[in-house]
């Protein structure tokens, strides 16, 4: 077998997660999961990475961050479906 596969085999047998099929499907190169415990965001794994990435001249000035999220919130999701009652009933 080959490595990518091995090192997926792997993964599943280590790892505990609900996308690891998912995951599994649509990688095309090796990879390797987390271990449960270091899968979640934490402040001490922001700040080691962080002081990686200074190391290597990869910085970002506070006023440029932007967090990225992937759905909206419940305020905003809320606030358009209100919206989007008014215009209908106007």
């Amino acid at each position: 077998r080959n490595l990518h596969q091995r090192q997926v085999n792997a993964s599943h047998r280590n790892h505990s997660g609900i996308y690891q099929d998912r995951i599994a499907e649509r990688m095309t190169t090796s990879y390797v999961l987390a271990p449960a415990h270091c899968n979640r965001q934490r402040a001490a794994n922001v700040a080691a990475l962080g002081a990686v990435y200074y190391a290597e001249g990869k910085y970002q000035q506070p006023a440029e961050h932007a967090p990225e999220y992937f759905r909206l919130s419940q305020a905003e999701r809320e606030r358009l479906e209100a919206e989007k009652g008014e215009q209908t009933t106007c």
